[in-house]
Order: structure tokens, then C-alpha cells, then sequence
């Protein structure tokens, strides 16, 4: 019997670009007659008016829900929208030519994936593409259909009754499968709840099942058990549990046997233990092996079932990951977890026993960072690879000197760490550490590039006055620190000289944090002046600390600190910033004095620093062409630096490059750097009169400025013999104390005031040489 369906709406859409057509659509599907009368005129159509039938008198109404779009993109749209509302379309018509959109092809595949249930008729009147050329694009379906154009009513009517009934009852099948399937689920899971007498098995059951019947000791294995072991799934190879036990690692049999009579006797319900079992293969596999006990009436054990689980993959990955956390991904060496873990044992052993002995050594590659930014990553770590596999084949080679656990660790970057383990007396370590300095001798082969490494290594010999593993860490690191700072490729020992001094780096590291933001800096101003005249031309800003007890730190103490531990980035911004405000007030008055800042390598080739430069003008008022900017030759090697450069230089401020000729700049940047002054390192100034190779240098650079049509100003003119031989050699402008010393802002502001008052009145006022 069919079944009855309540009256609805039959949703069609007409997408044809001839609005004519929407009209033909619009009548033929008159929503006014009943199906019966609609397919009564259709048989009036086909057969004649006597084929018709008496319509009946209590048919449903049958009602088309219409909707038309004259292109294949908005009728995409429709439909796409319909969907989203929950109230689909049934059929759709489309027209095969309409341009310039989609033709029906593309209108039809696009439907289709808006909607696989849509139901699509081809309405065409030419033959761009034959039936044969449409199944080919679009495939064989019974929701496509072809109607000529033209058309008369009788077929479209047909189509629409037919397709949206056709619709109908293939959504309502659907929902009547849907609730035949949740009604089978829900009689299986009441099936499966029933099941009582397989809830032992299925306590224990995970993969191979076995059931061992205690009283005749025979054991039942499923095939998958046996399978699980490689053996053909028919074969009875396991019959007793002597065999089963027979098959496991001799190191977990014992495990397994103990907890197989614990169950037999029953003094434990319930198994769950993990061992090794011999593969057909010779192989061994983990298996997590769970089982549970059965009493008899009397309540002595009867059997017990259970199931074996491979679980080798899940120990491989355990191993692994027990690997991975301990060791460096890179060089497969022991990592800091790792190594703090041995080097505690170490600790704790030595407060026990006074006569063991060990060392630490922290070992660092020597301009790293160079091979980095210059080869690139990819050979830097092949590089620390190479470099791995030489020291542990030192260390392997002094075992005569320390025990076979001794080993070398990776702390990540360029940083390794020794543990020498029960050496014998304190020189031991250091006959090591010359062993690895000597180990980098011969160059280094790493994706094709032959590299030159050295390295720089802090020893510290362990005592019991160590309680933790990162006390005697820290202090190889403070030797360490020692070593590069007297010249890097050696080692330094640690001592108590060592760590007093590391504290009172690390208070002025303190100290100096609080000072920047407290107002302890101030800056000096030292005069840059005309050679030939003496007339003041600009100021260079140097920074000056003094600590709240008036004591003051000399800048060779804490700028190199500022510049090793980020700090340089906050003072630097500050110094612009004050100089900037000092350009300012000093315009207010008038006057238009340039002044210079220095600025670190890390801060010129921080993120940010154009953006620090840019908000310290704006927030002044400060032209730019007053504020200068002196950067060392480093920092013209960062990637950047030529646009940090050039941005500058758009922006109007103007850059010295200090200390020329003692860096490492190549020509080839400066031609294309904007750098507008080169300023001549004191240390070529100081040789002048006396070395003829200084005094060619600096003949040389100024020579360049002048070909690169750049400015030159010498550093530290000391003497007026410096001061005639600069001139004789062309140099304009000099800085230095036979000119000045720094002076405080308000001294400088004094001498650029009378300079300015002298220039109006008698002509330009010169610096005399200041008093030795």
C-alpha cells in the first residue's frame, strides 16, 4: 500500500535568460487544479478529450512553488540560500544557452554541488552539445532529463508532477531508512546488554582471547592470538600455559609466571601485565596481556579468560619520546634535562664521598652567529653536527682519564657541555680541555663550505661546596665568559676571583636597569669643530652614569654589559630621545645645532628602531637633518641594514659611520649605503705623527670620502701635531681633548650661545687647545 502524503509545496525553479519563458513556466504550472485534473489535461493534451478522466472529487490540490532566474550564477545563488533555509528545491529547469553567464553545463555542475538531490532538466533548442557530450560532462543520472525546446504544456507539466513526486518519496524512503537503522542500533545495544555470559571475556578482551581452565591447566587461543604471533591462525601451537611462558623474553617470563599462579591461586581477580613474546619472525613484540577470574559454586577458581594486545608501536614511541625529551634533535647528544640529571648524581655522590672527583666543561663555537648569517642556517647546523661528533671522539679517547660515562651534551645554539666523570686529580680537565681546543685544528667540512672553527671552553672542577647541578654550570659559564673575553680559542679556569666579579657584573646589570628609567643617565656633549677655523660645527652625545651614592661608572663598565645582555636597546632609545629633547630646547633658544648619538649593532638592526626614530622627531618637533647618527661598520653587515639606511636617509637624518677602518664593512655596502660622514678610528689618529702606516690609512680614508663625496671628521686629536698633520692631509673637522672634553649640556649651551653671540659681533669663535 502507498503511502498517504499530506498536501505540500512542490518547489521548482526556472533558470532560462528569456523572461518570455518565465511567463510560459508561470501558467503552465497553474497551482489552482488538483493532480488528478493537471494530469487529466495532460492525457486531453496527448490523447484527446475523451481519454480524460471524471476528475476526482477529493484530490489534494497540487501546488508548484515557483521561483526564476534569468542566469545560471543567480539561480546558483537561489538555491544556495534555499538550502540554508531548510526548504530545498525539487527540480530545476535550465536552459542550455545563456550568455554571457554559465551555460546549463556549468549552471548544472554548480547546482550539483550545491545540492546532489537537485533534480535538473536540460531545456534546449540547439545542439552546442549533443546528449552524448552532456553524460560526458555531467555523468549518467536519473536526476537529469532533457527537454526540447520548444516545448508544449503537457510535457512540462509531466515533468513537474512526475520529478516532484519522484522527490517526495525519495525523501520520505530516506527518513523511513533512518528510523529502520536507529531502530536495529537500538535492538543491538539491548542484544549486547543481554549478552551476560560473554561479560567475563569481554572484561578481559582486547585483541588475541584466551580461556584457561584451571582444573585440566588447558588453554584456549583464538586465531587472532595466534595470528598476532605470526602462526597460521588454525595452527594449535599454544595447548598450556608452560608453552605460553616458554615463548616470552627470559627477562619478563618470571614477571609473567608469578602473575599466572597469583591468578591460578587465586589471590588476585584480576591481570594486567606487560612482557615480551618471541614472533614466528625470531622478532620480539610487546604485548599487554589482561585477564580476569572465574569462581566456581564452591568459590574456588575454575578459569580464567582474557585477551593479549600488541602494543609494540605504543613502546616504540615511548622509547622514542623517553629519547627525544633527553636528547638534542640536531646532534642526538644528551640535552640540559639530561645532562642536570647526571651532573646531580655527580654532585650528590661527591658530598658523600670527598675523594670522587669530576669537571665541567662549558664549551662555546667562537662567531657562530657569522657562519649563520653568512652561509645560512642549513650549513651552521652541519657545522655544529661536525663539531659534535669531534668532541665526543675526544672525550671517547680519554678514558684512561675519566670513566666511560663521561660525555659531551648539547645546551642548544652553539653551546656544549663536558661532564667528566671519576677523574683522578684536577689536571685532568685541563689536559682534556686542551684536547678539544686542539681538536678543531684541522678545518671542518659542512655542505661543501671548509670552515676554520675554534672554541672558547670554562672549566670548573667540582667540590662538595656544590649543592646543585646549576651552581657548578654557572660557574663553568662565568669561566667561559672569561676565556672569550681574553681573546677567545682557550680555556679559563673558574675561581673565587671569577665569581666576585660575576656578582658585581650581574648588581651592575641590576643597577643599571633601574638607572635607565630612574634618571641616573645623563648625557655630555663633546665638540666636533672645523680643523682650520676651530669653530664648533656640531656635538657627539656620550652617556654618563652616576649612581645615587655619586659615584660614577665609567662607560667601559656598563656599555659592553648594556650591549651583552639586551640592555643597550632601552638605553639607546633614551639617549636619542634626550638628545632629541636637548635639540629641541636649544632650537627654542634658536639655535639650530646639530648632535650626534651613537647607536649600538643591536639596536640598529632591532625591528623597531626606524619606528624609535621616527616617534622621537615627531614627539620633539625635532628637524630631522639636526638629529645624526653614529653606527659602527657591524652593523652595515645585518641583511637590513642598507634599507634601515635608506629609510633614514629619506627621512632626512644624517649617519657617521664610527671608528672607520677597524671593522669589517665591505667597500662595496658603503658605495651603496647613504652614510654621509666617515669618522677616523682615534686608535690611526694616536699613530699619526709617528707610524707612516697610520698615516697612509688615514690619508686613504680620507681620500675616499672625498671620492664617495662623503664628510670626515678624526677621532681623539689630541695634540696639535695630529691637528696640523690632519690638515695637511685635508681632514676638516676633528673631535677630541685638545679642542674639549665633554661638556655638560648647559656648558655646551654656553659655548654655542657666545659662538653665536661672537659670530654676530666679531666673526667666528674658536676653541682653544684644552689644558693637559
Amino acid at each position: 500500500m502507498s503511502p498517504s502524503f499530506e498536501p505540500r509545496h512542490r518547489r521548482i525553479i526556472v533558470i532560462d535568460d528569456n523572461h518570455a519563458i518565465h511567463q510560459d513556466f508561470a501558467k503552465v504550472l497553474d497551482n489552482r487544479k488538483p493532480p488528478s485534473a493537471l494530469l487529466a489535461d495532460l492525457e486531453s493534451d496527448l490523447f484527446g478529450d475523451d481519454a480524460a478522466p471524471e476528475p476526482e472529487r477529493n484530490s489534494t490540490p497540487m501546488q508548484f512553488d515557483v521561483a526564476f532566474a534569468d542566469q545560471g550564477e543567480k539561480g546558483a545563488e537561489i538555491v544556495e540560500k534555499a538550502m540554508a533555509e531548510g526548504n530545498p528545491f525539487s527540480v530545476a529547469f535550465v536552459d542550455m544557452r545563456m550568455p554571457p553567464g554559465w551555460d546549463g553545463i556549468q549552471t548544472i555542475r554548480r547546482l550539483w554541488e550545491i545540492d546532489p538531490d537537485l533534480q535538473c532538466v536540460i531545456c534546449t533548442a540547439y545542439s552546442d552539445y549533443s546528449w552524448e557530450m552532456i553524460l560526458d560532462e555531467l555523468g549518467i543520472s536519473d536526476r537529469l532529463l532533457l527537454l526540447r525546446k520548444p516545448f508544449d504544456a503537457a510535457e512540462v507539466s509531466q515533468l513537474a508532477c512526475a520529478l516532484t513526486e519522484k522527490w517526495h518519496l525519495a525523501r520520505h524512503a530516506h527518513l523511513k531508512l533512518e528510523q529502520l537503522r536507529s531502530m536495529v542500533e537500538e535492538q543491538t545495544a539491548h542484544l549486547a546488554e543481554s549478552e551476560a555470559r560473554y561479560a567475563l571475556a569481554a572484561a578481559g578482551a582486547n585483541d588475541g582471547l584466551w580461556d584457561w581452565n584451571l582444573k585440566t591447566d588447558r588453554v584456549f587461543y583464538s586465531p587472532r592470538w595466534s595470528a598476532l604471533l605470526g602462526l597460521p591462525s588454525t595452527e594449535p601451537l599454544l595447548s598450556n600455559v608452560d608453552h605460553w611462558v616458554g615463548l616470552v623474553h627470559e627477562e619478563d617470563a618470571p614477571l609473567l609466571r608469578t602473575a599466572l599462579d597469583e591468578l591460578r591461586a587465586g589471590a588476585v581477580e584480576q591481570l594486567s601485565i606487560e612482557y615480551r613474546i618471541r614472533h614466528h619472525d625470531g622478532q620480539y613484540r610487546w604485548m599487554h596481556c589482561r585477564g580476569a577470574l572465574q569462581r566456581g559454586a564452591n568459590g574456588a577458581p575454575a578459569r580464567a579468560a582474557g585477551s593479549q594486545t600488541d602494543v609494540t608501536s605504543r613502546k616504540v614511541a615511548e622509547t622514542q619520546l623517553r629519547h627525544d625529551a633527553f636528547h638534542d634533535a640536531l646532534t642526538g647528544l644528551p640535552n640540559r634535562a639530561l645532562l642536570t640529571e647526571r651532573l646531580t648524581r655527580c654532585v650528590l655522590r661527591q658530598q658523600r664521598d670527598h675523594s670522587y672527583r669530576y669537571a665541567v666543561m662549558f664549551i662555546d663555537l667562537d662567531r657562530f652567529k657569522i657562519v649563520n648569517d653568512s652561509l645560512g642556517h642549513g650549513v651552521g647546523d652541519a657545522l655544529l653536527v661536525a663539531l659534535s661528533k669531534r668532541l665526543s671522539g675526544c672525550v671517547r679517547a680519554v678514558d684512561t682519564i675519566a670513566s666511560p660515562e663521561s660525555r659531551v651534551a648539547r645546551l642548544g645554539g652553539d653551546e656544549f657541555v663536558v661532564l667528566l666523570e671519576g677523574i683522578t686529580q684536577d689536571a685532568d680537565a685541563l689536559r682534556v680541555a686542551e684536547r678539544l681546543l686542539a681538536s678543531t685544528a684541522e678545518p671542518i667540512n659542512a655542505e661543501g663550505h671548509t670552515l676554520h672553527a675554534s672554541l672558547s671552553i670554562g672549566v670548573a672542577i667540582g667540590n662538595p661546596t656544590y649543592q646543585r647541578a646549576d651552581d657548578i654550570l654557572r660557574d663553568a659559564d662565568i669561566a667561559l665568559y672569561r676565556a672569550k673575553a681574553e681573546g677567545r680559542g682557550r680555556y679559563g679556569v673558574f675561581s673565587d676571583e671569577l665569581h666576585a666579579a660575576a656578582v658585581s657584573r650581574w648588581k651592575t646589570e641590576t643597577e643599571l636597569r633601574s638607572a635607565i628609567g630612574r634618571g641616573d643617565l645623563h648625557i655630555l656633549l663633546q665638540p666636533i669643530v672645523a680643523l682650520d677655523t676651530g669653530e664648533v660645527q656640531s656635538f657627539e652625545a656620550l652617556v654618563r652614569w652616576r649612581k645615587e651614592d655619586g659615584s660614577v661608572v665609567a662607560p667601559g663598565n656598563f656599555i659592553p654589559m648594556a650591549e651583552e645582555t639586551g640592555l643597550v636597546l632601552p638605553l639607546g632609545k633614551w639617549v636619542v630621545e634626550e638628545v632629541c629633547r636637548v635639540i629641541a630646547a636649544w632650537q627654542s633658544l634658536g639655535l639650530r645645532v646639530p648632535i650626534a648619538a651613537n647607536v649600538a649593532s643591536k639596536q640598529f638592526s632591532n625591528a623597531g628602531f626606524f619606528e624609535e626614530i621616527r616617534g622621537a622627531l615627531d614627539a620633539t618637533g625635532v628637524p630631522p637633518e639636526l638629529l645624526h647618527l653614529e653606527i659602527t661598520e657591524g652593523a652595515t653587515m645585518d641583511p637590513k641594514a642598507t634599507e634601515t639606511c635608506e629609510r633614514l636617509a629619506r627621512l632626512g637624518v644624517k649617519l657617521y659611520l664610527d671608528d672607520f677602518g677597524t671593522g669589517y664593512s665591505s667597500l662595496s655596502y658603503l658605495a651603496r649605503m647613504p652614510i654621509d660622514t666617515l669618522k677616523i678610528d682615534r686608535s690611526f689618529v694616536a699613530r699619526l705623527t709617528e707610524d707612516p702606516m697610520s698615516r697612509s690609512i688615514t690619508q686613504t680614508i680620507i681620500k675616499l670620502a672625498e671620492t664617495l663625496r662623503m664628510g670626515v671628521i678624526a677621532e681623539g686629536v689630541e695634540t696639535e701635531q695630529q691637528r696640523d698633520a690632519l690638515r695637511e692631509l685635508h681632514c676638516s673637522l676633528g673631535q677630541g681633548f685638545l679642542f674639549a672634553r665633554p661638556l655638560s649640556v648647559d656648558a655646551a649651551l654656553e659655548l654655542v650661545a657666545r659662538r653665536r653671540a661672537r659670530a654676530a659681533s666679531l666673526g667666528p669663535i674658536s676653541l682653544a687647545p684644552a689644558a693637559h
